[in-house]
């Protein structure tokens, strides 16, 4: 896969987005950032990638 990004609008839960914004600050990351990990992630897990 590319480097090119692509822009996707997601709707998340109030307790997802509090999540998320946490976990993003605890690693000084963008919660961008924090999404493309956990995409990664479980692609990896099911064998995606």
């Amino acid at each position: 896969m590319g480097d090119t990004m692509v822009r996707k609008q997601i709707h998340l839960t109030q307790q997802l987005n509090l999540l998320l914004k946490q976990l993003a600050k605890k690693h000084g990351v963008s919660e961008y950032e924090v999404m493309r990990q956990a995409f990664k992630h479980e692609f990896r897990r099911t064998g995606l990638v």
